[in-house]
């Protein structure tokens, strides 16, 4: 399931090593984040249901060295850049992000 909707470019801080996204900003497409010189495209958000109010998953291309961690359900999540709830995508276990942060190694 994809979610799509019209985003920004969210640059970050000249100095920052790490962005974190939350709110509106997750679930936006096309979201393009500036990170210590490169940048981050989401390309797809995976949700649970047809009216994608729950976001489990997604995909970004993003330089191979970048880390991702997804907070979702009171739980953090160490993440690539193609990721998936590691509970499936039904179930008492699934929630959804909440925010997510990259940073740059």
């Amino acid at each position: 399931m994809l979610v799509f909707t019209f985003g920004d470019t969210f640059p970050a801080a000249a100095s920052a090593e790490c962005v974190r996204l939350s709110g509106s900003q997750i679930g936006q497409l096309p979201l393009v984040v500036d990170l210590a010189g490169q940048r981050v495209k989401f390309t797809e958000w995976k949700a649970t249901d047809i009216t994608a109010t729950e976001l489990i998953g997604f995909t970004a291309q993003a330089p191979t060295d970048f880390h991702f961690t997804v907070e979702a359900g009171g739980s953090k999540f160490p993440a690539t850049a193609n990721w998936l709830h590691p509970a499936g995508v039904v179930g008492p276990q699934v929630r959804p992000i909440r925010a997510l942060t990259i940073c740059a190694n």
